[in-house]
């Protein structure tokens, strides 16, 4: 076990030389027990990041987590609105269709949308009885089409204001814009609106609260979307989220 945790160390490990490297190993070999509780922490926190909630997938990306103080990265055959975040019309677009419609149905209509319209500037220009019949399959297909070409032409009037810096501010009021409410306000926060904007959000949105639960036991925090942080994660706490996420992912084999 000890020569397991060893290798284990030092594959997730960018700098073997590094002072943390030292003090897990040293650790390793020095205090009997630790080899099973390092391997045993690893694991869940492993678990833990494969548990990150779907909202939608179709595209790989990696996601690099901090663990112990060491890089640990993991390859993920799905995506969640972080692949639009440095697109917020793509994931004002993909809120909108995901609104009230499973993820399995409205993701396949987004990246075929995405196809045929990959810009704001393409979709402001589009005929919507073309965008209405792409987008059939999901329901009011009249209202959202109408709403998708009206939000691409008043994102690009936004965007094209010398204050475009501001779709990087957490506090940019983006809810007046078509189609858009609370689910695209909190959405653009959480994902877009910078580095720390998502830890102030408190969303009602079941996906998005199961996405701040995952993101804050990533950072080994319990947070409850209507008491905000609660306090450290405890093991009993991770293995219970672990097993909600899990089961809750719409893209599990069934």
């Amino acid at each position: 076990m000890l020569d397991v945790a060893k290798e284990r160390l030092l594959s997730i490990s960018k700098d073997p030389l590094a002072v943390n490297v030292h003090q897990h190993l040293h650790l390793l070999t020095h205090s009997p027990g630790y080899a099973a509780f390092f391997l045993t922490s690893l694991d869940r926190y492993e678990r833990l990041l494969n548990a990150k909630p779907v909202l939608i997938q179709g595209v790989f990306f990696l996601l690099s987590v901090r663990y112990g103080g060491l890089a640990h990265s993991q390859s993920h055959n799905y995506v969640v609105p972080e692949s639009v975040a440095g697109d917020p019309w793509k994931l004002l677009v993909a809120v909108m269709l995901l609104n009230k419609t499973a993820g399995r149905i409205a993701v396949p209509v987004f990246w075929t949308l995405m196809t045929r319209w990959p810009t704001p500037e393409s979709l402001a220009k589009a005929d919507p009885l073309e965008v209405e019949e792409c987008i059939r399959c999901l329901g009011l297909q009249y209202t959202r089409a109408r709403r998708l070409v009206a939000l691409s032409a008043a994102y690009l009037e936004l965007h094209d204001k010398p204050r475009s810096n501001c779709w990087h501010d957490s506090s940019t009021p983006i809810s007046y814009l078509p189609g858009s409410g609370p689910y695209a306000l909190d959405s653009y926060r959480i994902y877009c609106a910078g580095t720390d904007a998502w830890r102030t959000v408190m969303p009602r949105d079941k996906e998005l609260v199961r996405y701040l639960k995952w993101r804050w036991a990533v950072h080994g925090v319990q947070w409850s979307p209507t008491l905000g942080v609660i306090c450290p994660a405890s093991e009993t706490y991770i293995e219970q989220l672990i097993h909600e996420l899990v089961t809750l992912n719409p893209y599990r084999p069934r």
